[in-house]
C-alpha cells in the first residue's frame, strides 16, 4: 500500500503520481483536509453573520465544529418562525458532509417533523443534542463537485432549506 497520499497543483487529491503533482504523508493528509478552512470560514459569515467556530475543535488552519442561528418555521403545521441555535459538526469536511444539530429550541419543544429525537453525539457528548435530516445521503454527498465554499455553503444553504420548508413524507420524528 502506498504511504503517501498525492496531490495536483491545487490541493486536489489525485491518484498517484501525475506531473506536477506532490506526495503528502496520510497521518499529514488527514490533519490538514480535516474541518473547513479558515478562508472558507471568513467568506461565510458575510452571509450567515451568526456562524461562529468552537475554539477547543480549532487549528491553526481550520475549524472542525461551529455554532450558528438559523430561522425556520416551528413545523408542518404551524408557520411561525422560530430561531433555531445549531452546531455544525464539520471535523471530518470536505471528506464527508457536516451534520448539524439543535442545541436550542431542547427537545421536547421541537415540533419539526425534519429534526430526530435528542440524543447523545461525540461532537457534544456531554449534552443531548438533535440531528437534522438534512437529506443529503452519502452517495448525493460524493457526487457533489467544487470547491469547498462551495460544498459548505450548499450544504449549509440545504439545513436552512429543511428548517424552513418541513417535509412530512420523510419524517425524522413522529409529531
Amino acid at each position: 500500500m502506498d504511504e503517501y497520499v498525492w496531490f495536483d497543483q491545487f490541493g486536489r487529491r489525485v491518484e498517484g503520481p501525475t506531473e506536477s503533482a506532490y506526495k503528502v504523508p496520510p497521518v499529514i493528509c488527514s490533519a490538514a483536509e480535516s474541518g473547513v478552512h479558515k478562508d472558507v470560514f471568513n467568506r461565510l459569515k458575510f452571509e450567515y453573520p451568526s456562524l461562529q467556530h468552537i475554539k477547543n475543535h480549532s487549528t491553526q488552519k481550520t475549524h472542525g465544529v461551529m455554532v450558528i442561528n438559523l430561522p425556520g418555521v416551528f413545523s408542518h403545521q404551524d408557520p411561525r418562525e422560530i430561531m433555531y441555535k445549531l452546531v455544525i459538526d464539520a471535523r471530518d469536511f470536505p471528506r464527508h458532509k457536516p451534520q448539524a444539530f439543535v442545541f436550542f429550541p431542547e427537545d421536547d419543544e421541537i415540533e419539526h417533523c425534519n429534526i430526530y429525537r435528542a440524543k447523545s453525539f461525540s461532537v457534544w457528548p456531554n449534552k443531548l443534542l438533535a440531528a437534522i435530516c438534512d437529506g443529503i445521503t452519502g452517495e448525493i454527498w460524493e457526487s457533489m463537485q467544487g470547491d469547498e465554499i462551495f460544498l459548505f455553503a450548499s450544504w449549509l444553504h440545504q439545513v436552512h432549506q429543511v428548517l424552513n420548508n418541513p417535509n412530512p413524507d420523510d419524517t425524522a420524528r413522529g409529531v
